[in-house]
């Protein structure tokens, strides 16, 4: 049986609507052991927004965590994939030992991720530049801040 274990110790957000989560969005955004579980329905909170606009907010945060979908609709779990969930579970959930391996898969996917991301110096040596680093935090493809 898998579990996760440090340097996997994830922290766990939990938020009964999409609006509750964008006001603190930046405060976790870029933390890459963040795990955020979305479901579709999340309107049904109170809310109108849904989980696929979370996952899009998320994204155009650039956030660095982990995004797990549960969902029963196949054709939402799909979605959600597109959108840029890293792991989609169906309903009823499996086992606690294959979600537990599903994680650990999915954690050490993104780290990889992360890696393969990281500024490299310059061949010339020295700090990387700003053109080395990217665009800025919740910024889109064209350098401008996307609203939900």
């Amino acid at each position: 049986s898998s579990a996760l274990h440090p340097p996997w110790a994830l922290t766990f957000h939990e938020h009964p609507t999409v609006e509750s989560v964008l006001p603190v969005l930046d405060t976790f955004a870029r933390d890459p052991n963040v795990l955020l579980t979305v479901d579709q329905n999340l309107d049904s909170q109170g809310g109108s927004l849904r989980g696929s606009d979370l996952i899009r907010a998320l994204r155009r945060a650039r956030f660095a965590g982990v995004i797990v979908s549960a969902s029963g609709d196949q054709q939402v779990a799909d979605e959600h994939l597109k959108l840029g969930a890293d792991l989609a579970l169906g309903k009823p959930l499996p086992t606690t030992d294959v979600v537990a391996e599903l994680l650990v898969d999915a954690v050490a996917a993104k780290q990889r991720q992360h890696q393969a991301a990281a500024p490299r110096p310059p061949a010339g040596g020295g700090a990387p530049t700003a053109d080395d680093v990217g665009a800025p935090l919740g910024a889109g493809h064209d350098g401008a801040v996307d609203d939900v």
